[in-house]
């Protein structure tokens, strides 16, 4: 069974943040790139210096731009993101 990301991304149109570390090694921040083309409703945050996944303050980090998130689209802060989605 072949699944086709691209086409499955283009017809989502929920909000979606992505959090990617422009320092990974493992998953080129470049994925991240284009999937920020297909989705129709995104943010990506790109952490500074981050590798595949998040330690110490990038964690941190990582899980702050997460809860905000939910809270932001679950109308429970009046904070937004600069995008504004």
């Amino acid at each position: 069974m072949d699944i086709d990301v691209a086409e499955i991304q283009q017809g989502y149109d929920k909000p979606v943040l992505i959090i990617h570390g422009d320092d990974d090694q493992v998953v080129p921040i470049e994925y991240s790139r284009e999937a920020e083309k297909r989705y129709k409703n995104v943010h990506l945050e790109t952490i500074s210096g981050a590798g595949h996944g998040f330690d110490g303050d990038d964690s941190v980090n990582a899980r702050k731009l997460s809860i905000t998130f939910v809270l932001i689209y679950e109308g429970l802060t009046d904070v937004e993101f600069e995008d504004n989605f």
